[in-house]
């Protein structure tokens, strides 16, 4: 099955594609699933800088409902950062939408001082947050996968307190039986020059730790270009296929649930 449940659009405010050209674009190359997930906007517009407005919410949702009809499937979601005073809302938001996935891009150090893999290296205190932060949205029970799992080796590479992040990170999924998700924008971002030598994600090591200890994993392109939906799907899979991790393939019921199946399971 050709899917791809991690998708960005012009709406969250750091890609470029409309609704419209993604899903005409996934159809051209054979998709089966398409899920959007721009990053979910919150009441008061915190991190507008990097995400939807608010206002904009109810159009996204409507623009991803128009293109239901077609004939690969077609779902509605939002990647979110979580925490534990958000968790309402994102409870609501759940209930109008087909699915929510998780991924940890930003932490709070103390009051005014947030932090993120993506532009600035860990220390020691800042990767307790990370796994404190990405367990505890998987301890929610509202994600149908944890995103980039791995996006902390962004700048960093797969030393000792990586290592140790990762068997928290591996463990907590396969206890709380939430899969994992291979990511390839790290492919896009290491060939546009903005990821070091030596690091970022999807990370061989993490992969190889979560094969190894028994991880389900997820593949997807987090797309933020109409392009990279097709661009990277065939390393992505090679990538899997090369760590011989056990890949899932989504499934919805009768109702619309997103859930996931192995090839036991057909």
């Amino acid at each position: 099955m050709k899917y791809n449940l991690h998708t960005h659009s012009v709406y969250c405010g750091h890609a470029t594609g409309t609704i419209n050209e993604y899903a005409e674009y996934a159809e051209q190359c054979n998709f089966d699933l398409l899920g959007f997930s721009d990053h979910i906007p919150f009441p008061d517009n915190h991190f507008k800088s990097s995400r939807m407005d608010y206002s904009k919410r109810k159009d996204y949702q409507e623009d991803v409902r128009r293109e239901k009809d077609r004939g690969m499937k077609v779902l509605l979601g939002y990647e979110c950062d979580y925490s534990t005073e958000w968790k309402g809302y994102f409870e609501d938001i759940l209930g109008e939408v087909d699915y929510l996935i998780a991924g940890t891009h930003y932490m709070r150090r103390d009051v005014g001082n947030i932090v993120t893999p993506f532009y600035a290296p860990f220390s020691q205190k800042d990767f307790v947050l990370y796994t404190d932060a990405t367990i505890k949205a998987m301890e929610s029970g509202l994600f149908a996968f944890i995103a980039h799992p791995d996006v902390y080796l962004c700048t960093l590479p797969f030393d000792k307190n990586a290592y140790l992040a990762a068997v928290d990170l591996i463990t907590a999924a396969i206890e709380l039986n939430i899969p994992l998700e291979i990511n390839s924008n790290g492919m896009a971002k290491a060939d546009s020059g903005a990821v070091n030598q030596g690091c970022g994600y999807p990370n061989k090591e993490f992969w190889t730790l979560a094969k190894e200890m028994g991880a389900k994993a997820v593949i997807s392109s987090d797309a933020h270009k109409v392009e990279n939906l097709e661009k990277y799907y065939e390393r992505i899979v090679d990538f899997a296929d090369e760590i011989k991790i056990e890949l899932l393939e989504p499934v919805l019921s009768k109702d619309g649930k997103l859930s996931f199946r192995t090839q036991e399971d057909k």
